[in-house]
């Protein structure tokens, strides 16, 4: 433990859970228990009992007869579910939500509602997963984010900044306090004897790569990971752009179709609008699925607005860009200029307009993006479709990314199965937006070959320069992007920003 988590989870400031839910976490771990045990602990928080038996009857479960008792609700339900939700609202108390809606612990409170319902729902998806403990594990997933925000003096504010879309909490997180949320929230569990797999589950949720591979361990952090890309979506409102690509994230992340995964994602809004009053957490004007896609793509065509300013704003690197680029593109200029079997430039042509570009960028302090993408199954379609196939894929890429980028960009094929993006003035947000399209780009639509169709695996490594005078030199860039790709091919999005 490094000392900030030291003195956190030894702190006399951290929760404690309410008694009822102390025992209830025994029971967790216990095979023999009667359903009589269960109501009868239950029972001795009126209070408790009362909310139960509210959640049991609401939309979530869909219960056609109306439930009185909680020995019904435990006769009609089962064991697990009483005891998940019972728990689910135990630990509610232990982090009361304070009763202005504005306040951001509200929110991190209905990001963990949702986190808990998008989970439920892509464990019913995927089964093999008890339903409950999802969402009782997708609610407690985050228990981190609550513990730093009611103890850490300077959390809100990082908190603010993720909410305003700044980064990612995670980043802030890490640079700030040298520490993350899945780290203490995983020490918290422990201290209130949560069982060991879901402490494991929340300690590893936003990299499910960390899990044994091919273990039901790792399919439950891939549902949490995907649940937690919803809720960032669905209810942070920096990340409301996400939304336009959410359905095919989660489908890259669960291996579900994306129409599975669009018919979840659309749901979700009306389950946490219905769940939240339950659970008395205050939601403001929680909207439909649909308007949050709407806004999703304005937001992303006002960025597309904003890109085109900046490439308009570096008109002076675009026309040394050009000019470089007429150099070595006319045919009677340097061979090799040109890539034979993609048409975009080669490897040389790239670092002297990388030099040129880079070059003019810092003069008028402005960034340059770089993406490198790989397309990890080329050698796999020479292997079993031939040389000649093969070249018609490279051509047919050639071909494409011209169609997923920017005007002002600029396309090259640095190694056999990668190709670099060189964009002026593209801040990291906006390298992100474009990492996505290009990624989706090909990985949603299939290469027209004489053998027939044939799908591109793509992995995309960013990075970007800054407009100071200390920015980094070109072939930094390239190091930071190239290393982003390798880090990238271990992650479930396939794409990281590096630098």
């Amino acid at each position: 433990m490094n000392p900030l988590e030291h003195k956190l989870v030894k702190s006399p400031s951290v929760p404690t859970l309410p008694m009822v839910a102390q025992k209830l976490l025994q029971l967790l771990n216990r095979r023999d228990v009667e359903l009589s045990q269960l109501a009868d602990l239950i029972s001795v928080d009126p209070g408790l009992t009362l909310k139960v038996v509210r959640l049991i009857n609401s939309p979530l479960y869909g219960i056609v007869r109306e439930i009185t008792s909680l020995r019904d609700a435990v006769i009609y339900l089962g064991m697990n579910a009483v005891r998940s939700v019972a728990l689910s609202f135990s630990f509610l108390s232990a982090f009361p939500a304070d009763g202005k809606s504005g306040d951001r612990l509200n929110g991190l409170w209905r990001t963990s509602l949702m986190n808990a319902l998008a989970a439920r729902r892509l464990a019913a998806e995927l089964g093999g997963w008890d339903v409950e403990e999802a969402f009782l594990a997708g609610l407690v997933a985050d228990v981190g984010t609550l513990l730093m925000y009611r103890a850490v003096p300077e959390y809100p504010e990082l908190v603010n900044r993720f909410y305003g879309g700044e980064a990612d909490l995670l980043e802030l997180e890490q640079q700030h306090l040298e520490t993350t949320h899945p780290v203490l929230g995983s020490f918290l569990l422990e201290a209130w004897k949560f069982p060991r797999h879901l402490i494991e589950l929340v300690k590893f949720h936003h990299d499910p790569t960390l899990v044994e591979s091919n273990s039901e361990m790792e399919q439950r952090a891939r549902v949490l990971y995907a649940a937690w890309l919803c809720a960032r979506a669905l209810t942070v409102s920096g990340f409301t752009d996400k939304i336009s690509s959410l359905e095919h994230r989660v489908s890259g992340v669960l291996g579900i179709p994306v129409v599975v995964a669009r018919g979840i994602t659309a749901e979700l809004p009306t389950e946490l609008r219905e769940t939240a009053a339950v659970f008395e957490v205050p939601v403001d004007e929680q909207r439909s699925y649909d308007e949050l896609l709407d806004e999703a793509n304005q937001t992303l065509s006002r960025l597309a607005l904003e890109a085109d300013q900046s490439a308009r704003d570096l008109a002076g690197a675009l026309a040394v860009g050009r000019t470089a680029f007429r150099q070595i593109s006319n045919p009677g200029a340097e061979p090799g200029n040109l890539d034979n079997e993609t048409g975009l430039l080669s490897r040389p042509a790239f670092d002297t307009l990388l030099e040129a570009l880079h070059r003019r960028a810092r003069e008028i302090h402005r960034p340059i993006g770089l993406m490198v993408f790989q397309i990890e199954n080329l050698k796999s379609i020479l292997e079993h479709n031939g040389h000649e196939v093969a070249l018609e894929v490279l051509a047919k890429i050639g071909e494409r990314v011209p169609r997923l980028i920017r005007q002002s960009d600029y396309c090259a094929r640095l190694s056999d199965d990668q190709i670099a993006v060189l964009a002026p003035g593209c801040s990291a947000p906006d390298l992100l937006n474009a990492g996505e399209r290009v990624r989706f780009g090909f990985e949603d639509g299939s290469l027209s070959t004489t053998a027939g169709p044939v799908s591109c695996q793509v992995v995309v490594g960013l990075a970007s320069t800054t407009p100071h005078k200390d920015a980094i030199d070109p072939q930094t860039l390239v190091g930071f992007a190239t290393s982003a790709l390798d880090r990238a091919k271990l992650t479930p999005e396939r794409l990281v920003l590096g630098g």
